[in-house]
């Protein structure tokens, strides 16, 4: 029983991993990408 739910974690575990290996890159690409345009539109701001 005990042996059956450790298998499990260790289950989800890696499908928690590989999806945040899949899901971490295109986010971060989205995250760089919002920032760029803020500062661009910061720099627009400051430059009046």
């Amino acid at each position: 029983m005990y042996h059956f739910r450790e298998s499990l974690i260790e289950r989800s575990r890696t499908k928690i991993m590989v999806s945040v290996g899949y899901w971490m890159p295109a986010y971060l690409r989205m995250l760089a990408r919002r920032i760029r345009t803020l500062q661009m539109a910061y720099n627009r701001f400051i430059s009046g």
